[in-house]
Parts: C-alpha cells; sequence; structure tokens
C-alpha cells in the first residue's frame, strides 16, 4: 500500500476518525467507527448472512462437484463465482 494516493473517500473516512465521526455520515461515533445507525445496519448484515458468508477450507473439499455449480452454490447459499472460485482452488491443490 505504501506509495499509493489516497482516495477522496478514504481521505474523509479518515477526516471523520480524527473528529471522532462515524465513517458513513456525520454522526458520533459509537463503537467500530460507527454512528449507532450504521452499527445496527452491520448488526443486521451479520445475522443474516447478507455480508459474504465464511465456509472453512474443509467444507469446499466436501463438496459433489458433479452437481452443476448453480446447484452447488444455491445450495451453500454463495454464489456460482464463488463456487467457480473455490472449484478452481480445490481441483488445482488436488482433490
Amino acid at each position: 500500500m505504501a506509495g499509493k494516493p489516497a482516495s477522496r473517500q478514504r481521505k474523509w473516512q479518515l477526516k471523520q476518525r480524527e473528529a471522532g465521526l462515524c465513517a458513513l455520515c456525520p454522526q458520533a461515533v459509537e463503537k467500530w467507527g460507527l454512528c449507532s445507525f450504521h452499527v445496527e445496519q452491520a448488526i443486521k448484515r451479520r445475522q443474516k448472512g447478507v455480508s459474504r458468508p465464511y465456509l472453512p477450507k474443509w467444507v469446499w473439499f466436501a463438496v459433489d462437484w458433479s452437481m452443476g455449480h448453480k446447484k452447488i452454490a444455491s445450495m451453500m447459499g454463495v454464489t456460482e463465482a464463488t463456487v467457480r472460485y473455490h472449484w478452481k482452488k480445490v481441483t488445482r491443490d488436488g482433490i
């Protein structure tokens, strides 16, 4: 990261942090560098699983790759792109 210029958004976020304000809006910080509204949103996203679901490596090695990527994605609750990514990793590592 050294040598790369910071974007306008990142500069604004750092300025907000220095002022003790939320990184996403001009409200006071509660925790995690966010205001109470954005903390609640983050918690809801985590509870719903909207953020990227983490599946351990052993789960991907246990997948039946003879099924289609679309079917695997719907069963695991991830996108097809995620399935393709892990399929490449698992087959490259030599399942």
